[in-house]
């Protein structure tokens, strides 16, 4: 008999085992945690005794992205296709400071969302109509680049459940960068340049005025939640020249140009 396995980094491992204790205190299910490599291993132990459980659930296999602003669907489905009305559905998440990891609830053919993270309130919803098709997607309306997370889609049908592992990234294009003048010495001056508001991390680059790249010290930042991510770099340069600074993370591009 093969056990359904799924390898969480561990960086998620600690919210996961929390997750699957809340499950398996209200299916009363065995649960048997595997540490392989740098790795979680969780498998249901009641999958590799009981071989009628024939469904599992998938979810994306490439990391969903959307715009800041936009609507977006965390794909999950159970298959084979089976109708999932009368599931235990739960989409949660890890938590930053929200008292709660519950993203949205559906329990007894209704949704249940009273202990929701409050800042997920009135942004989710199940497609109703999907759900005899097992249809688990869950449409999350207005991305914030704070929604920048991995989501666990889990069902529960009888004493048993199943999960998929959803990561999303919300994308935002930060600020035109600024630049500035720290200290000058003889004929060279040390720049830096600085950026705000994106998500996810983007690519700083120094260029000279003739566009060739320049080698200099690695970037800095610092993630926000709320605000996305700030980026800084610095770079000691002669004078009487001109270089343009460059953020940017796919096809979202901002840069600044100074003479000196």
């Amino acid at each position: 008999m093969t056990a359904m396995a799924h390898f969480l980094p561990t960086s998620l491992a600690a919210f996961f085992v929390i997750v699957l204790v809340h499950f398996c205190r209200e299916c009363h299910a065995a649960v048997e945690l595997r540490l392989a490599g740098q790795h979680l291993e969780v498998v249901d132990s009641q999958d590799v005794e009981d071989n009628s459980v024939n469904f599992r659930l998938v979810g994306s296999e490439q990391p969903v992205e959307v715009l800041v602003g936009h609507d977006v669907v965390l794909p999950c489905s159970v298959h084979p296709h089976v109708s999932a009305v009368d599931f235990n559905v739960d989409w949660m998440t890890h938590t930053y400071n929200e008292p709660t990891n519950k993203v949205h609830t559906y329990r007894n053919g209704r949704d249940e969302n009273q202990n929701q993270i409050e800042a997920y309130r009135h942004r989710t919803a199940l497609f109703r109509d999907e759900l005899r098709n097992g249809n688990l997607s869950l449409k999350l309306s207005a991305a914030r680049v704070m929604d920048t997370r991995s989501y666990f889609c889990i069902t529960q049908s009888g004493s048993r459940h199943r999960y998929a592992v959803i990561p999303l990234t919300v994308r935002a294009k930060g600020s035109k960068p600024n630049i500035t003048i720290e200290a000058c010495e003889g004929d060279s001056c040390k720049l830096v340049c600085e950026s705000i508001g994106w998500s996810p991390k983007p690519a700083v680059d120094w260029l000279d005025e003739k566009r060739i790249r320049l080698t200099t010290d690695a970037a800095t930042s610092k993630w926000d939640p709320v605000g996305g991510t700030s980026v800084r770099r610095s770079i000691v340069v002669k004078t009487n020249a001109a270089y343009v600074c460059r953020v940017s993370y796919k096809d979202h591009v901002e840069q600044a140009e100074i003479h000196i």
